[in-house]
């Protein structure tokens, strides 16, 4: 069975299987990614484990600049997570929109992935290409847990992107009352004013 193959039905057993005949474990698809990218995306974390013992890059970026600690991130599988940061995951790695693994696990709601990224040293108030923090997204995607734990884990909560709206506009702006009661209990500027006023 082909590594990648083996990886993506998470067959542990082959993975070894390919390890043992010397089967590259660095090959890369079409789309830039490996098996290790496919395993932190899939949740395999015993088979992320095997392949970073066999040499697998933790750092490698997909074509859009995805490691696979941003496809662990994104789809909230923490133990695979805590696997690649154990491995001299880069934390605050970004891809081609600037976004770090925190961004994509504060959108995703992913209240358990986003605590150890920031205890293991991630930014919270990284910007992204339009200067939007890992609190913009969770605001605007509506995740009140996470919003709790990023500001609680030092998240500034008046920060601007660069359209000027900050984390309780986002909130006025999608509708999420609750996150705009939070945000201004947690003593934000309620006067910010964003480009168009």
């Amino acid at each position: 069975m082909p590594l990648f193959i083996a990886v993506k039905e998470g067959e542990a057993a082959a993975v070894e299987t390919c390890i043992k005949r010397g089967d590259n474990v660095n090959p890369v698809d079409h789309q830039g990614n490996t098996p290790l990218h496919f395993a932190a995306t899939l949740g395999h974390s015993a088979i992320a484990k095997l392949l970073l013992e066999a040499g697998a890059l933790v750092n490698t970026t997909d074509e859009l600049g995805w490691t696979p600690l941003h496809k662990a991130a994104e789809n909230g599988h923490t133990s695979t997570l805590v696997v690649l940061i154990a491995a001299d995951g880069k934390i605050d790695a970004t891809d081609e929109e600037c976004g770090t693994p925190l961004h994509y696990a504060a959108r995703e709601g992913h209240n358990d992935t986003v605590s150890p990224l920031i205890v293991a040293g991630a930014n919270p108030n990284s910007e992204d290409r339009q200067g939007r923090t890992p609190l913009h997204h969770a605001v605007y995607s509506g995740h009140l847990s996470v919003t709790k734990a990023l500001i609680q884990m030092g998240a500034n909560v008046d920060a601007q992107a660069k359209d000027g709206n900050t984390a309780l506009q986002e909130a006025t702006i999608e509708g999420h009352t609750a996150l705009a009661t939070e945000l201004i209990a947690r003593g934000c500027n309620v006067n910010a004013s964003n480009k168009y006023g």
